[in-house]
C-alpha cells in the first residue's frame, strides 16, 4: 500500500480538485483519524515495516504543515478513529490489541488508555454519534459493531453486526458504512 504524508483539502460549497495544503510529520498509511472544531488528528499508522505512535495535529483555520503533539501508548498500524467535543479515542483493532486510547484537544499531550473492545480485528472504521462511538470490524470472519461510551473509563457494548463483513470503507452520520 503507497504512503504519503500529503494533507489536502477541499472545498465543500464548489466542485474542485483537492488541494496540497500541507504534510504530516511522518509519511505512513493506516492511521486513525479524528476531527476537532479546529484541528484534524492522525493518529499512529505504518510505513515500510514500522508502525507508528505519533498523533499529528494540524490546523484547518490555515494551510501549514502538522505538528507531532503526543504519542499514542503504542505504536500500531490500524488505529480507528471517533471523537466527542473535547477528545479523540484511538481504538486499536490490530492482532490481539483491543486497546482504547484518549487524548485531549485542549492541550497537546499523549494518549491514556481508558479501556478495552471486546474484540480485536483488523480494518476496522469509526463513526460518531453525540454519546458514543462506534467501531465495526472488517475483513475478517468478524462483522460486529461495538459501541463505547466517551469519558476517562470507556464502557463497550456490543451492538449488533453488520450485513456481511467489509474490507475497507469510510463512515459518517447515522452509522452508514460505506465499503468496497
Amino acid at each position: 500500500m503507497a504512503t504519503n504524508d500529503r494533507i489536502d483539502k477541499f472545498a465543500f460549497s464548489s466542485s474542485a480538485n483537492a488541494a496540497t495544503v500541507g504534510t504530516l510529520t511522518i509519511a505512513r498509511h493506516r492511521g486513525g483519524g479524528c476531527t476537532s472544531s479546529t484541528h484534524g488528528y492522525m493518529i499512529g499508522g505504518h510505513n515500510n515495516g514500522t508502525s507508528y505512535d505519533r498523533i499529528d495535529k494540524y490546523q484547518y483555520s490555515s494551510d501549514a504543515n502538522a505538528s507531532d503533539v503526543g504519542n499514542a501508548t503504542t505504536a500500531d498500524t490500524r488505529y480507528v478513529g471517533v471523537e466527542d467535543s473535547t477528545h479523540g479515542y484511538a481504538d486499536s483493532r490490530s492482532g490481539d490489541v483491543t486497546q482504547v486510547q484518549r487524548f485531549s484537544f485542549s492541550v497537546d499531550e499523549d494518549s491514556t488508555d481508558v479501556g478495552n473492545l471486546n474484540r480485536s480485528g483488523t480494518h476496522g472504521y469509526g463513526a460518531t454519534s453525540f454519546i458514543y462511538g462506534y467501531i465495526s470490524n472488517s475483513q475478517s470472519s468478524a462483522d460486529d459493531i461495538q459501541k463505547h461510551t466517551f469519558s476517562s473509563s470507556v464502557v463497550v457494548t456490543d451492538v449488533g453486526n453488520l450485513s456481511t463483513s467489509r474490507q475497507e470503507g469510510s463512515t459518517g452520520t447515522q452509522g452508514w458504512w460505506v465499503t468496497r
